[in-house]
């Protein structure tokens, strides 16, 4: 039920906008009508047999509209009673306004607010390209001292290398037998 103005001047901009679409049920889309009756239970709009559409509703007369969906009877026989039935339906009562009404109420705020999203998306671009720099001067800053770090890591491995292998060149040269004969040979005479 949707209630229309009792407002004389209101009464013709009252509207009811929406639609339905009925859900498939067993492999078969069920056929579905619509029927809107106002409270002196005249019939204001109907649509019969269809498995989805969309409405327009002018309410000419004060108080509460019925909207009434039935299954249609080829359906209905098809389906059974173990079948079900789901319909997605939406209403949406609104008034209808004139071009100086929705540019004064409407239009101007939201002008005002578009131009003010616009400064803030300005000032969030030059901020992620300020970021954007920033993060790459980091990135080539990273890289370099990466690079240095790893030349670093490697002369000092080759400093290590290198000290090794004099260590135990030293080393096998003092434990050589040549240098323990030379010293026997001398204390012999």
């Amino acid at each position: 039920m949707v209630q229309a103005g009792d407002d004389q001047r209101h009464r013709k901009c009252h509207r009811g906008v929406g639609s339905f679409v009925s859900l498939e049920a067993e492999g078969y889309k069920p056929l579905v009508r619509l029927r809107v009756t106002n409270s002196n239970g005249e019939e204001v709009y109907s649509v019969g047999a269809k498995a989805e559409d969309k409405f327009s509703i002018r309410a000419r007369t004060p108080g509460q509209y019925s909207f009434c969906l039935t299954l249609a009877p080829s359906s209905a026989t098809r389906l059974g009673k173990r079948g079900y039935r789901d319909v997605l339906w939406h209403l949406q009562k609104g008034h209808l306004f004139t071009h100086h009404q929705v540019t004064e109420n409407h239009l101007n705020p939201l002008l005002e607010i578009v131009s003010g999203l616009k400064g803030d998306l300005m000032e969030c671009r030059s901020l992620q390209l300020y970021l954007k720099d920033r993060e790459l001067r980091h990135r080539h800053t990273v890289d370099s001292t990466h690079s240095r770090v790893k030349g670093y890591a490697a002369l000092q491995m080759l400093t290590v290398i290198v000290a090794s292998v004099l260590q135990v060149a030293f080393i096998r040269k003092l434990f050589s037998t040549e240098g323990v004969r030379r010293v026997h040979s001398k204390t012999d005479i």
